[in-house]
């Protein structure tokens, strides 16, 4: 029996599952992936063993422009901030309350305008 290629074209469409999302090339990186893998680089660093463990000893704590920051308790007994955008975690606090004095301290970035 001879087969036509629409018909062994339709078997293979058959038996291939929906794609259930965007398709990315291959070695792309999801940012949701990027974050996770930062998270559990940032959490090593200061002896967490995993990114849940560093979230269970953080807080969320907001800037004075609203930004949302994390502030963890470090083995060291020290507060150390960061959030997605900045995981430097370079300044430690004594307490939380003088970590979000820090951020409250903070100003506001001006926005620059364009033009002239």
């Amino acid at each position: 029996m001879v087969r036509r290629k629409t018909e062994v074209r339709r078997s293979a469409e058959d038996l291939t599952p929906p794609l259930s999302g965007p398709v990315r090339p291959p070695g792309a990186v999801h940012s949701a992936d990027r974050d996770s893998f930062r998270q559990d680089a940032l959490a090593a660093r200061f002896g967490f063993e995993s990114r849940d463990k560093l979230l269970a000893a953080s807080t969320s704590v907001a800037a004075a422009d609203g930004t949302a920051w994390w502030a963890t308790a470090t083995k060291g007994g020290k507060w150390v901030l960061w959030n997605d955008e900045d995981m430097s975690a370079k300044r430690h606090f004594a307490t939380v309350r003088a970590a979000q004095k820090h951020l409250q301290k903070q100003r506001p970035e001006k926005k620059r305008r364009r033009g002239g």
